[in-house]
């Protein structure tokens, strides 16, 4: 549990360092605001692609089952 806040607290310092030093002249209240949303923005992509990765793997276990089904019959 520890490293993954340590983990985390890496992350967010890079992109704080990153965003820092493309918008020079941003306080830091809206810098943390960006680094939040740019976090956030990351996180929906990344559950939509898990989302996409379980729904094509379930797609996947009915056509193997069926085709298992398929050559049973068969044999």
């Amino acid at each position: 549990c520890d490293e993954h806040i340590m983990q985390a607290a890496r992350l967010v310092d890079s992109l704080m360092r990153d965003f820092s030093s493309r918008s020079q002249g941003v306080d830091g209240k809206k810098l943390a605001m960006l680094v939040a949303l740019n976090l956030a923005t990351e996180l929906r992509k990344a559950e939509g692609n898990l989302a996409e990765s379980r729904e094509c793997n379930l797609m996947l276990a009915r056509r193997i089952d069926e085709e298992l089904s398929r050559i049973a019959i068969l044999s």
